[in-house]
């Protein structure tokens, strides 16, 4: 059962498996990988990625492949979890909020994929800490 979080930034997409994989960024034609490891997924995690990422996904899906982009069943979207009913926070400030440790990422474009892939799964990390302790005895 594979839960990957991912965002997609200009000409990336950035995946990570939440299992302690490693961040893989996709470029180019390589995307098409990312978009059909997503789609085998049983659940995919983002930011904000009901506005945005799985919109750019099937855009690029349609493209690259001639293809709509058929994402899993379950989809987390960390913003509307952290955010209920409302616009929210950005991921940055989210993530500043409710994560007490840092990492440093390398100034560029595909660090800033990773970074922003990184705080996606932090977050969902914690927010699956929380679920625990709400719904234990």
């Amino acid at each position: 059962m594979s839960i990957l979080v991912f965002d997609v930034g200009e000409n990336i997409i950035g995946v990570q498996n939440t299992n302690g994989g490693r961040y893989i960024p996709y470029r180019g034609d390589k995307r098409i990988n990312a978009i059909e490891r997503l789609e085998r997924a049983h659940e995919i995690v983002t930011y904000n990625g009901n506005r945005y990422d799985l919109e750019q996904v099937n855009e690029l899906s349609l493209s690259l492949r001639g293809s709509s982009f058929v994402p899993p069943k379950k989809h987390t979207d960390i913003r509307e979890e952290y955010w209920p009913n409302i616009l929210g926070s950005s991921l940055g400030n989210t993530f500043k909020e409710n994560i007490k440790k840092s990492r440093e990422f390398p100034d560029t474009h595909e660090g800033s994929n990773q970074a922003d892939v990184y705080m996606t799964l932090m977050l969902w990390k914690k927010l699956k800490t929380l679920n625990k302790h709400k719904d234990g005895p």
